[in-house]
This record gives C-alpha cells, sequence and structure tokens, in this order.
C-alpha cells in the first residue's frame, strides 16, 4: 500500500546495467567486437581481476567440480554420473562430450566460454548459474586438462 502502484520494489530505470555485469562483449559474450567470431583466448583483464592464471585455474578448478562433473567427470572425458545414467538406460544420445577431441581442443576458448553460458545440445545454459568470471575461470581448468592428457581420447 505504500506506493501508488501497489508494488513493492521500484521497477529498474530504463537503461540501467548491473555493477555485475560486463558490457564487454569479448568478456561477456566470448565474441570478438566486431562480432565475427570468438575471441581465442581467456581475456587478459579477466586473468588480471582474478588474481593471475593460476587463481583463475583454481577457481575454475572448483567451479567445474561444482557444475561440470556430473557430466564430463573430473577429468573432462565425458564419463560423469550422466553418462553412466545415459548408457544404463539406452540414451545413449545424450552422452556429453569429451573435452580431449580435437573438435574441442581446437575451439575457440570464446566458443567454450559461449557453450557454457548458453548450452548446445543437451546441455543446459549456465550464465544465470555462474558468473561471468567464473565462465571463464572453467574454460581455463577445461585448458590445463586437456594439457595434462596431451593424446586425444577416442570415445568408447
Amino acid at each position: 500500500a505504500f506506493f501508488a502502484d501497489h508494488r513493492t520494489m521500484r521497477p529498474l530505470v530504463d537503461g540501467v546495467i548491473s555493477t555485475e555485469e560486463d558490457i564487454e562483449p569479448t568478456i561477456a559474450h566470448g565474441r570478438l567486437d566486431d562480432q565475427s567470431g570468438y575471441v581465442l583466448e581467456v581475456p587478459k583483464e579477466v586473468v588480471t581481476r582474478m588474481g593471475g592464471m593460476s587463481k583463475l585455474v583454481e577457481r575454475g578448478h572448483n567451479r567445474f567440480g561444482i557444475y561440470c562433473v556430473p557430466c564430463h567427470d573430473g577429468t573432462g572425458s565425458g564419463n560423469g554420473l550422466v553418462r553412466q545414467h545415459a548408457n544404463a538406460s539406452g540414451a545413449t544420445a545424450f552422452v556429453p562430450p569429451t573435452f580431449h577431441q580435437d573438435r574441442i581442443r581446437h575451439m575457440p576458448d570464446g566458443q567454450i566460454f559461449a557453450t557454457i553460458s548458453n548450452g548446445k545440445n543437451n546441455m543446459p545454459p549456465y550464465a544465470m548459474q555462474i558468473p561471468v568470471n567464473d565462465r571463464w575461470a572453467i574454460v581455463s581448468y577445461v585448458r590445463a586438462l586437456q594439457i595434462a592428457q596431451p593424446k586425444p581420447e577416442t570415445m568408447p
């Protein structure tokens, strides 16, 4: 009853941008400024504000364990519980990919970031659950997993 329109909170002013939202397209979307493609590597600004690459990868390891392990397992091979349940039920179309295949190894970092943000195929979008810096951190950790397992794996 406090406001004439009976709302308890006032609507946001048109054009307002959250202080937590990046408006730089290379950071916010993983796209080049002219939208012609994806950025090739994690933006240096993100690395700097996260305290350096080692802290970024460490944060990525933590976030990967929360959001990615159920499907992609701890090594990024795609053998998580989701794959196990999909195989057991005969729903093999729902198996997640391995990060160690050439197709994903050669993706620009921005494309992996966009996949985390927007989802792809059976993977849901995580932009609402995972903040921008954490999505870039996950990308850096995926790259670390790929370096740790240099031989591309074939899918069983």
